[in-house]
C-alpha cells in the first residue's frame, strides 16, 4: 500500500508490533489483568505517528521523481484511510440498532468526518483525526514544492496551533489542536529528512530500540502518561518512539520466514486496527450473557482475543481494504482523465 515499502521492511514490522500493542492492551482491558500490563499499550499509537511522518515525506519526495501535487497527495491519503474506516463505522451503527455498543452516543456527523469529538462511532478514531491534521498540513505546505519546504512550513502549522488553538471557539476542537501528539509527526518528518540525506548515520541504530522500549516501561512508574494527551506523553512515549522508528529503518528487506510475516501483519495494521474493537466488544457481549470464558485465566484470554483479532484484521485487510482502496483510486483516476480529455 506504500510506495516502496518493500525497501523499508523494518518499518513494516514496526507496523506489526505497534498494531499488536494496542490490541492487546484492549484485549488485557477484558480481564482482570494487572494494571501494569495494560498501561504500556496505547504507545503502540505514539510509534504509528512517528512512521507517520516519516513515510509521508519518504513517499512524497522519492529522489530522482517528480513531487506530488498537493491534490493528488491528498486523495491518496484520503482513499488509504477512509473507505475501511467509513465501511467499519457503518457496521458499527448497524451493531449499535442489534443492542451492541449501548454505552455509545455518538457525534455521527463529526465521528464520519473525521472531526474532533469526543462522542466518537469507532473508540480508536481519535487517531485518524490527528492523521487527517497532518495530512491537511502537509497538503497545504506542498505547495513549497521542496521537502524542507514542508518540514518546516507543517512544524510551523502544528506548533503554532499547538499555542493559539486555545483560542478556537469549538472546545474539542481546541482541545485536540493543543494536545501535543501531534508533534509526534514532526518527530517522523525529521527522522525523514535525516535518512534521505545520511542514510549511513542508523547502521549505528540498530539497538535502539531496547532502549526506546525500556524508556517507555520505565515511564510508567514516573510519568504516569496512560491516557493523558499532555507533554507526560512526549517524554514518556513520544521522544522513546524515536528511537524505535530509528532502530527499524537499517532493515531494509524481509530476511527469513519470522520477518516476512511480521511485514505482512505489518501490511494489515490499519485494518486490525480499525476492526479488533469489534472484535473484543463480541467477546464482551458472550461474556455477559454466557458462561463460555468464565474458567479461563486472564492470560488465555488476552492471547485469544489477541489471535482472533489478528485473524479478522487480516482477512479484512485482504478480501476487503485492498480491493476497496484499489476501486476507489481507480475511480479516482478516471474521473482525473476525464477532466483531462473534457
Amino acid at each position: 500500500m506504500y510506495a516502496k515499502q518493500d525497501q523499508l521492511a523494518g518499518l513494516q514490522v514496526l507496523r506489526a508490533v505497534a498494531a499488536l500493542m494496542v490490541v492487546l492492551n484492549h484485549a488485557l482491558r477484558e480481564t482482570n489483568a494487572p494494571d501494569w500490563l495494560t498501561t504500556l499499550g496505547p504507545a503502540g499509537v505514539d510509534i504509528f505517528m512517528v512512521i507517520s511522518g516519516f513515510v509521508m515525506i519518504y513517499v512524497t519526495f522519492p529522489d530522482g521523481k517528480p513531487v506530488e501535487t498537493p491534490g493528488s497527495f491528498f486523495f491518496k491519503r484520503l482513499s488509504r484511510i477512509a473507505p475501511l474506516y467509513w465501511l467499519v463505522c457503518g457496521f458499527t451503527l448497524t451493531m449499535m440498532a442489534f443492542g451492541f455498543y449501548q454505552h455509545l452516543n455518538p457525534d455521527v456527523f463529526r465521528s464520519l468526518f473525521l472531526l474532533p469529538t469526543e462522542h466518537r462511532i469507532s473508540i480508536v478514531s481519535w487517531t485518524l483525526v490527528y492523521e487527517m491534521y497532518f495530512y491537511s498540513l502537509f497538503a497545504l505546505a506542498l505547495f513549497t514544492r521542496s521537502r524542507l519546504g514542508v518540514f518546516i512550513s507543517t512544524t510551523a502549522a502544528i506548533a503554532t496551533l499547538l499555542v493559539i488553538g486555545r483560542y478556537f471557539p469549538d472546545a474539542t476542537t481546541a482541545d485536540y489542536l493543543t494536545r501535543p501528539v501531534a508533534l509526534e509527526f514532526v518527530f517522523g518528518m525529521a527522522l525523514a529528512l535525516i535518512y534521505q540525506h545520511r542514510p549511513g548515520v542508523f547502521r549505528y541504530a540498530r539497538h535502539l530500540w531496547i532502549v526506546g522500549f525500556a524508556l517507555m516501561a520505565f515511564s510508567q512508574f514516573t510519568l504516569s502518561p496512560y491516557y493523558t494527551q499532555g507533554w507526560a506523553r512526549i517524554w514518556g512515549w513520544g521522544l522513546p518512539s524515536i528511537l524505535i522508528v530509528a532502530s527499524m529503518l537499517p532493515m531494509l528487506h524481509a530476511r527469513n520466514r519470522a520477518e516476512r510475516a511480521a511485514v505482512a501483519l505489518g501490511d494489515a495494521s490499519y485494518a486490525l486496527y480499525l476492526t479488533h474493537p469489534i472484535v473484543v466488544v463480541a467477546f464482551d457481549w458472550i461474556n455477559r450473557h454466557t458462561s463460555a470464558f468464565s474458567g479461563l485465566a486472564w492470560p488465555a484470554i488476552g492471547l485469544a482475543l489477541t489471535i482472533i483479532s489478528v485473524g479478522v484484521g487480516v482477512a479484512t485487510y485482504h478480501i476487503v481494504e485492498l480491493p476497496l482502496v484499489r476501486g476507489v483510486r481507480r475511480l479516482g483516476r478516471a474521473a482525473q482523465t476525464q477532466l483531462k480529455t473534457a
